[in-house]
Formats: structure tokens, sequence, C-alpha cells
């Protein structure tokens, strides 16, 4: 009889983990260097679409980063890019959570 032996999960685990956060890392450094230009018209400017003029569809994300950028007294940039990064952070934590918890 020739069994081979299963791979051992931590192995797959540390390699998943691995890949997740390079392609992580990558995604929060092409954001870092969008806010280091002064931003992205699609990338961040799209989030900032906002309801002072008119009423439109997609602008309720644009009024409550407006409120919070004016109460927090810092850039709306900044505000979107932290949302983004937040946003990445957690799909790449549902995403990437192991696969021991499958």
């Amino acid at each position: 009889m020739n069994k081979t032996l299963p791979e051992p999960r931590h192995k797959t685990s540390i390699i998943v983990g691995l890949l997740a956060a390079t392609s992580a890392a990558y995604v929060l450094l092409h954001l870092i260097r969008d806010v280091w230009n002064g931003g992205h018209a699609w990338k961040q400017g799209d989030w900032l679409i906002n309801s002072e003029n008119v009423v439109v569809r997609r602008s309720l994300s644009g009024d409550v980063i407006l409120a919070i950028s004016d109460v927090l007294d810092i850039s709306p940039l900044f505000v979107v890019a932290g949302v983004q990064a937040a946003l990445v952070i957690l799909l790449y934590t549902l995403v990437f959570e192991g696969p021991e918890r499958a």
C-alpha cells in the first residue's frame, strides 16, 4: 500500500495568509499613492458626489463623508481613503479568514 499523507493544513493557511497579505498590501499601496497624488477622479472623487446643489441618487456617501470631514476638521480625501482602507481590510478579513474555518 502506497498512501500519501495529506498536506498539513497549517502550511496551506500560511500560504493563503501570505497571498492575502501581499495582495492587500498592493491594494493599500495604490490607495496611498492616490492620496499622495491628491486623489483620483473616480476612485475617490465618486465617493464625494453630494447633494449640496441638487439631490442625486448617489449623494448619500458624499453627504456623510463631507459631514464627517467637517466635524473632524480634516480633508474629505483622507476620510474617503480611511473608509476605503477599512473596507479593503474588512473584505480581506472576511474572504481570507483561512481554510480551517470553511
